[in-house]
Formats: C-alpha cells, structure tokens, sequence
C-alpha cells in the first residue's frame, strides 16, 4: 500500500495542537464591557443543559441497535496517522 504525501499530511495535521486566537475583549460602542455583564454571561453560559449526555445516549442506541457503522478506510485513516505522528515523536 502507498500513502501519498497528501495522506500524511493530512494525517499529520490531524494531530496539531490548537491553539485558539486571540479574541479581543468585547466592548460596545467603544465602551468597554463591565465585568458584571461578563460574569452575567458565564453564568447564563454554564446554565445550558450539556450536549454530551443526549449525543452519547443517541450513540449508545444506535450501537445497541446495530445501526452503528463507521467505513474501514476512517478507522485505518486514523490508525496510520496515530502510528505516524508516535513514530515522529520518538
């Protein structure tokens, strides 16, 4: 099997870390933003119901029910990245 130059790639830049930009503090009108109102924001943030528990029951159903199905060619895709990006490390 040859793997092009693009699939390394590819696989390689699956496994860089991110890092997030910088977002400048938000303000209104020019005005910066109290810090209440950041803190009034976390909190109403923190408040949303999680995603996680409805996605993994979703999952856990469609498993249950063999309606599950991921290509080979994902699985090996990851595989072979994940032995590349060892290799390059050690």
């Amino acid at each position: 099997m040859i793997i092009s130059a693009t699939e390394i790639a590819n696989a390689a830049a699956a496994y860089r870390t991110w890092e997030p930009s910088v977002i400048p503090f938000p303000s209104r009108r020019g005005r910066i933003l109290k810090p209440h109102t950041i803190s009034w924001a976390r909190s109403a943030y923190e408040a949303l119901p999680s995603q996680r528990d409805t996605l993994v029951l979703d999952l856990r159903g469609r498993i249950v029910a063999g309606r599950y199905f991921v290509p080979a060619r994902l699985i090996v895709d990851k595989l072979l990245g994940r032995l590349f990006i060892d290799r390059i490390a050690s």
